[in-house]
């Protein structure tokens, strides 16, 4: 069974385990500083009267932390596609090369089968 060949994008790369677990740590530090921020801002809103703010604080102080956990122990998990990798290079059809066609000259020129040049306009080398 022959493997079929997919170009490898930047989306299917894995990142790097240490790429992965700074991406998640910096994750996690930006959600515990808005999360210690949010608690006095909680207190202060609450005491000045600003209820729904004060309300809306205190939910992210109280629901962030678990949240914040969740996310930071989501290690990537991205997995290559079942295929052989694709060479830079344009990748060949099933048949292999291309093969010329049957009047074509070794110069690349179609001439007749008399050996003279084709006169319906494709001798042009193309």
């Amino acid at each position: 069974m022959r493997r079929r060949q997919v170009a490898q994008g930047v989306t299917t790369a894995r990142r790097s385990a240490k790429e992965d677990r700074e991406h998640r740590m910096r994750t996690y530090l930006i959600a515990m500083l808005i999360r210690t921020i949010s608690f006095p801002l909680a207190v202060w809103a609450l005491l000045s009267g600003w209820l729904v703010v004060g309300l809306i604080f205190a939910a992210a102080a109280i629901f962030l932390p678990q949240i914040a956990v969740t996310i930071a122990n989501a290690v990537d998990r991205r997995t290559v596609p079942d295929a052989a990798p694709v060479s830079p290079i344009r990748a060949l059809p099933e048949g292999g090369p291309p093969r010329p066609h049957p009047t074509a000259h070794p110069d690349g020129h179609h001439h007749r089968p008399d050996g003279a040049p084709s006169t319906d306009g494709r001798d042009d080398g193309l």
